[in-house]
């Protein structure tokens, strides 16, 4: 079911029946709607709501006083106004409303029948405006913004037979790629898709020589591009973990391409990567061995990179220019070990961990899963400074127990945004440790991030370029 909660004490209004919205003066605009399904209740504050697809939506509109109002491009009207529409999938139908030459517009968009699942409860104002994620686990696969009331505002449906992710907003363009179920299948390696809010294909962006994955782009600030790759290599001596003297492994890879998809620059965790780093890990991995599974990078000024490798348990900081390791954070000790220091977890202070970001001066954020050893995951920040790591403070969730995989850890200016991988949870946490909502799907989203660099006119007019509206 597809809902939203205000707060613990929202009413869910029967039937259909809005309540009312308070004009900037003393005359009153009503609005009320009657039939199924209007998401979320009416508030004078929220400007955008959904209904479904799947049967006709009236719309009543009522005015006092010098208020004027009217439905879609509907002549103003002072009295009540009254329309039964039957949207399309996407398509919207604006009410507005007017009073002392002020114009104030509501947009009610269809969703899709298929559209996936979810519960939104908001407790406090969040962090932003908007929200990227890719909800899975329905028929259909979605790309999906919500807006800060956890109202669907735009969204992109997805091959059928491919499951979206890794969907962010890079300037004024959305950017996801596809999974088809394995990192390894023969047909892995979809690029990653450069839209614009309306859908329009800017442009693919591939690994070259190598398969794409999916689990991480960045952009650098030179312009390019980090991505993400696997590279097979035969004939590995793994008697001492395995028995096996030649076998067939899997390197992690990170590419900087151009914008246009040329190479610039690549480094591979072969030959910088011990095989004793994979560790506890060897006794779950079967052969063509995934010794480091990497799942995030983070450019560096300078050149340096970030990487997160979850099946040595540790995050790296690589010299650009050299391809050395400069230091290591967690997993089995090596001579770039740094100490951790203020952490209860010391000793194994990352199991699994995902989506480690550089927060400036000497701090970087990540996802701790917590995989395998039996702990709750945990939003961990720490300042790296010389040969130290010391956790800053972290950040857990009491409905999140476990993660098996996937996930996502973001912060800014005191707030936490977590999307608790390998649970259909996304929760969001203000500096005064409350959250500011918490929104539940029916799967899991591999990663969950706050939108800055689009605004509503640009997601409304993306849908509206997609789906005409309804005048």
């Amino acid at each position: 079911m597809h809902g939203t909660r205000i707060a613990a004490t929202a009413a869910v209004l029967a039937a259909g029946l809005i309540g009312a919205l308070t004009a900037p003066s003393a005359a009153e605009a009503k609005i009320k709607l009657r039939g199924s399904g209007l998401e979320p209740g009416f508030r004078a504050k929220i400007h955008d709501y959904t209904v479904p697809c799947t049967e006709s939506t009236r719309l009543f509109v009522k005015t006092t006083g010098a208020t004027k109002a009217r439905i879609g491009r509907g002549r103003w009207s002072t009295r009540s106004r009254e329309r039964t529409v039957q949207l399309r999938e996407g398509q919207a139908i604006k009410v507005a409303k007017k009073a002392h030459g002020s114009a104030t517009t509501y947009s009610i968009r269809c969703l899709p029948a298929d559209f996936p699942d979810y519960e939104f409860t908001r407790r406090q104002e969040p962090r932003h405006d908007f929200y990227i994620m890719t909800p899975d686990g329905s028929a259909a696969h979605y790309v999906v913004v919500l807006d800060s009331w956890g109202v669907p505002v735009w969204w992109y449906r997805v091959n059928p037979t491919v499951a979206a992710i890794d969907a962010k907003v890079l300037g004024k363009q959305i950017v996801w790629t596809s999974v088809y179920g394995g990192m390894f299948l023969p047909n892995q390696g979809t690029p990653y898709e450069f839209r614009r809010p309306d859908g329009t294909l800017v442009r693919s962006l591939k690994t070259v020589g190598a398969t794409t994955d999916f689990h991480d782009l960045q952009p650098t600030r030179d312009g390019n591009f980090l991505l993400l790759s696997y590279r097979r290599r035969s004939g590995v001596d793994v008697s001492a973990y395995k028995g096996d003297a030649e076998a067939a492994v899997y390197d992690g890879v990170v590419q900087k391409l151009t914008p246009d998809g040329q190479l610039v620059w690549e480094w591979s965790t072969a030959g910088h990567v011990g095989l004793d780093e994979t560790g506890r890990w060897w006794s779950e991995l079967e052969e063509p061995y995934d010794l480091v599974h990497i799942n995030a990078v983070e450019p560096l000024a300078g050149g340096d990179i970030l990487i997160s490798l979850r099946h040595t348990d540790a995050v790296y900081r690589i010299d650009g220019a050299t391809g050395e390791v400069e230091w290591k954070l967690g997993g089995t000790p090596t001579e770039n070990s740094l100490i951790v220091r203020n952490d209860p977890y010391g000793s194994n202070p990352l199991a699994g961990q995902h989506d480690i970001r550089h927060l400036g001066r000497g701090v970087i954020s990540i996802y701790d899963n917590g995989t395998g050893l039996g702990r709750a995951p945990r939003a961990v920040r720490y300042r790296i400074k010389g040969h130290s790591a010391t956790l800053i403070d972290s950040q857990s969730d009491s409905h999140a127990s476990n993660s098996s995989c996937c996930g996502s850890a973001l912060y800014s200016k005191g707030y936490w945004l977590v999307s608790w991988g390998g649970l259909p949870l996304i929760t969001e946490f203000a500096p005064n440790n409350r959250r500011t909502f918490k929104l539940t799907l029916t799967a899991l989203s591999y990663r969950a991030i706050g939108v800055n660099s689009l605004n509503i006119h640009d997601f409304r007019a993306g849908m509206n370029a997609q789906v005409k509206p309804m005048r």
